[in-house]
Order: C-alpha cells, then sequence, then structure tokens
C-alpha cells in the first residue's frame, strides 16, 4: 500500500469511527433522532426527555414504558389509564403505585401526543422538568405532521403549533384535546406551560 493509499484507508476509518460514535450518542447533547426506530415511523410509539434529550421509539403496541426502563433505566410517571401505543397503563403499572428505588431515574410525562383522534394509534410520550418544556421541530423525532390529539399531565397544558419554532396556527393550551378537526395531522411544534 502506498503513502497516499494508507493516509485515504486512515481518514475512511476515521470518518467510520466518528459516524459510529455519533450514532450511538456519542459526543455534545443534542436533539438527536430516536433509537430503536422501526422501519415505518408512521405505526411508532416514542418516550422524549425534553430536558435530557434522551430519546427512544418502539413499534406501536409494544410496551414503550418497558422499553425506556430496560433500555435507558428510566422509569417513566405516567398516569393509570393512560393509553401508550395501544397499551392502557394499569394501576399495578403506573409509577406512583411502583416502588422505586431511590438510585433510579424517574421522568414525569407531561404530556401524550396520539397519532389517532381520541388518544388512538402510536403515542409520543413528553417528559420534562416543569411544565415550561418544548420541542421546536417534532420531526427530530419523527412526529411531524401526525398528531390528531393529546392529553396533557402533571398539572400542564398543552399547544401544538403547525409549523416548526411554534409558527402558524396552534391547538391548545388545554389539558386534553381528543380531536383537532381540520387541524389533524398538522402538528411541527410542541410546548407546554
Amino acid at each position: 500500500m502506498n503513502r497516499k493509499q494508507s493516509i485515504l484507508s486512515a481518514t475512511v476509518g476515521t470518518i467510520t469511527l466518528v459516524t459510529a460514535f455519533t450514532l450511538m450518542g456519542g459526543g455534545a447533547a443534542s436533539a438527536s433522532p430516536p433509537r430503536s426506530t422501526p422501519p415505518n415511523p408512521s405505526t411508532t410509539s416514542c418516550w422524549v426527555d425534553v430536558s435530557t434529550q434522551q430519546s427512544l421509539c418502539v413499534a406501536a403496541g409494544d410496551d414503550l414504558i418497558a422499553a425506556v426502563q430496560d433500555e435507558d433505566g428510566v422509569t417513566l410517571v405516567v398516569p393509570a389509564g393512560t393509553s401508550v401505543g395501544g397499551l392502557t397503563v394499569s394501576a399495578a403499572r403506573s409509577a406512583a403505585a411502583l416502588l422505586v428505588p431511590a438510585s433510579t431515574q424517574t421522568a414525569t410525562v407531561v404530556s401524550a401526543i396520539y397519532d389517532d383522534i381520541n388518544y388512538g394509534g402510536g403515542t409520543l410520550l413528553l417528559t420534562g422538568a416543569s411544565c415550561n418544556s418544548y420541542v421546536s421541530n417534532l420531526a427530530t423525532y419523527g412526529w411531524n405532521d401526525r398528531a390528531s390529539s393529546f392529553k396533557s399531565f402533571a398539572g400542564c397544558d398543552t399547544a401544538l403549533w403547525q409549523n416548526i419554532n411554534f409558527g402558524g396556527t396552534h391547538v391548545g393550551y388545554t389539558t386534553n384535546d381528543p380531536s383537532f378537526g381540520s387541524f389533524n395531522d398538522q402538528a411541527s411544534s410542541w410546548h407546554t406551560e
């Protein structure tokens, strides 16, 4: 191998290593696409912590809450009776009823966005440190133009905007909205207060 081939090989190897490190979550904390995304993003349920930028997606119908616990060690605090990707959180599974060790990280769900009206279909659970949480571009997590209903939790009110960076028309600030009517499948940014 001559010197040019050796330098090219080393450069390609470095680019591959940097790409692998970036895709595996290395480097600075930033809004990164969700991990474990099934092939069809329109049938996913996802979790995003807006404080830490952690995220995870599973196929709708899979247990998102268990996946977040297993893969990230985070116990999601979500009220019993909440639908998440077609599964209903039972009283026994709600974090408030669990004896969670002090060393376990918990994250309180402040809002749930649903693919379908009446809180059905794939679900995006959003956790944050307070009710003043936001995602300026839902496409980052595969949720652009998907929302048709939402629920708010932890004393928060939710709003969704038509465009990224809170532009255009919006629905909310309210606790729950089972159907957006003509605004269905148009949300591109999210905020709670």
